[in-house]
């Protein structure tokens, strides 16, 4: 009987056969193309046509065990069904009514319905008939020396077909169906490639974005900057002695500060109100902040905590 699973290798030149069609098309389509184009259209075109044919090949190989498998288990599904069909039983011929054989069963036309082909042990008259006793045409109808003769003519053109794929096989399989190592290195340049789109995409959506750039342009001051710049600013405000305490730093550099106000006229509330407003006021332009818990007061003595962030991509948090 015959048997739709073949060997490994059958779907493994199937599946290459495939790829070496579809990049050859792709050759013929430039090559008509390139015709009417001048030099550099055609250098460019050659581009063109070698990053087509490279994405073509990768996402192939990407495919090629998923399509293969599923072919297999489709094939093993039709042999299943094939070797439970039974032979429809009384089948007579139509013209002498004498008894037939089975000369060929299959699947018919991709379905799974069982089709089987019977001759007249007399007269050699041919019929079809499915598995469920439904004739292959329409009853009355037999099916003829010539349309069976012309089936039994499809084995020469399969012939000829096959020893012309064998050497498309042979010329292309090296130049269009990517190796392990080959289709390795395409998922990797396409992993990079996603990677790269998406950094571009997301720096373009940046560029536009009023607050992104507001982070941009914020002034990034390290510790010993920050220290001059408040020191002068505090200064006028009449808080002196500034001092930076031991930081602590993790995700972000967290500073404690220390002053004492020297305008002996400020209640404890003004004091640490105005000392907030002048902190607020002159570190939104830098990538320190005051931290949530405020100024604190004691004596005379104004401390707080000040957050620097150091990496631009956490500016715009600050934003």
């Amino acid at each position: 009987m015959f048997k739709c699973l073949k060997e490994d290798g059958y779907y493994s030149d199937l599946y290459d056969l495939s790829t070496i069609k579809e990049c050859l098309r792709i050759c013929e389509y430039w090559d008509e193309r390139v015709k009417d184009l001048k030099d550099d259209e055609v250098r460019m075109g050659g581009i063109g046509l070698e990053l087509q044919l490279y994405m073509v090949k990768g996402e192939r190989y990407q495919r090629r065990g998923e399509v293969i498998e599923g072919w297999i288990d489709s094939d093993r599904k039709r042999d299943e069904k094939m070797e439970r069909a039974e032979v429809p039983e009384g089948i007579r011929c139509n013209e002498c009514d004498s008894g037939m054989r089975v000369i060929f069963r299959d699947l018919y036309c991709g379905s799974l319905k069982v089709l089987f082909f019977f001759e007249c042990l007399n007269c050699k008259k041919r019929r079809g008939v499915f598995d469920d006793g439904e004739e292959y045409m329409s009853k009355g109808v037999r099916l003829s020396k010539a349309e069976m003769d012309e089936w039994d003519g499809e084995d020469d053109e399969k012939e000829d077909e096959k020893e012309r794929d064998e050497g498309l096989l042979k010329k292309y399989r090296s130049e269009f169906c990517l190796s392990e190592k080959e289709g390795g290195e395409y998922i990797v340049s396409l992993s990079t490639m996603k990677e790269l789109s998406k950094y571009v995409n997301e720096t373009e959506q940046k560029r536009v974005d009023p607050d992104y750039q507001k982070a941009m342009e914020l002034k990034k001051l390290t510790a010993v900057e920050l220290e001059k710049f408040l020191k002068e600013i505090l200064e006028k405000e009449k808080y002196i002695k500034l001092v930076f305490d031991k930081p602590m730093i993790d995700k972000y550099v967290i500073v404690p500060v220390t002053v004492q106000d020297e305008d002996s006229g400020r209640n404890e509330y003004d004091s640490v109100h105005k000392m907030q407003k002048v902190l607020k006021k002159n570190l939104e332009g830098t990538n320190w902040r005051l931290m949530s818990a405020g100024v604190n007061y004691r004596l005379g003595y104004l401390s707080c905590k000040l957050k620097g962030y150091e990496r631009e991509s956490r500016f715009d948090k600050i934003v």
